[in-house]
């Protein structure tokens, strides 16, 4: 509806207004050595990395509203404040608290 790419509506309209600077949908060569390993269950028991993300290296040519994003875990709980204070944090405000209720 605002005419832009998801990433860049997400960019300029929440992650720039509540400082959520390690928020994106691909991880840049500098965030890349933190980005945690994921594992998942081997058959037949036990746990095995999971190769490659395809998130790094640049923008992904499809963006998901549901799923695709990476960010910090500061970032994230940054977020979670937001919904806990019912859609406003420093001073910003996203949401109607009706909305997050």
């Amino acid at each position: 509806m605002s005419g832009q790419p998801l990433d860049v509506f997400c960019a300029e309209r929440i992650f720039g207004p509540l400082g959520m600077t390690d928020a994106g949908f691909h991880v840049t060569d500098e965030q890349a050595p933190r980005l945690s390993e994921m594992y998942g269950e081997k058959e037949g028991g036990g746990i095995e990395r999971i190769a490659g993300l395809p998130l790094r290296g640049g923008r992904p040519r499809f963006l998901s509203g549901s799923g695709g994003m990476v960010a910090s875990a500061h970032v994230y709980h940054r977020f979670m404040e937001l919904l806990r204070r019912r859609g406003e944090l420093d001073g910003v405000r996203l949401l109607a608290p009706e909305t997050v209720t």
